[in-house]
């Protein structure tokens, strides 16, 4: 497996995943307003599970990614990878929707979101290429 690979892409959907929490606590140039960027897409009601925003659940997904990876490669647990496959394939799965409510709901992009979403098709392709 491409594991330097798959530990950067995973650090680089941490970063963007703390970039966006911060955005969303505090604002940013990426939060104009409401009606534009990242704002737009903070705003939406659907950018909720159980009442908890995404920006909140991000952070903790990626590190949890990453903290997989990290167990995998260092230790050599293949629960670990078993692990991070699952928590890959609902992120996966949940990217054309989450695009959708940008694009179609939101009519704005949020630039965190688009980063997060490609490293995780980036991701996804990796881990495939390898098998």
């Amino acid at each position: 497996m491409q594991a330097d690979l798959l530990l950067l892409l995973a650090a680089v959907g941490v970063a963007a995943a703390l970039m966006s929490f911060k955005e969303y606590m505090f604002g940013g140039p990426c939060t104009v307003d409401e009606q534009a960027g990242c704002g737009a897409v903070y705003a939406l009601p659907q950018a909720r599970i159980l009442g908890v925003h995404f920006s909140v659940l991000a952070p903790l997904y990626f590190m949890a990614l990453l903290a997989a990876l990290v167990v995998y490669t260092v230790a050599n647990v293949s629960p670990a990878f078993h692990v991070f496959a699952a928590l890959l394939a609902v992120g996966v799965i949940s990217v054309p929707y989450l695009v959708y409510l940008e694009v179609r709901v939101a009519r704005a992009i949020c630039i965190y979101c688009t980063v997060m979403h490609v490293v995780l098709i980036a991701m996804a392709v990796a881990v495939c290429l390898q098998a």
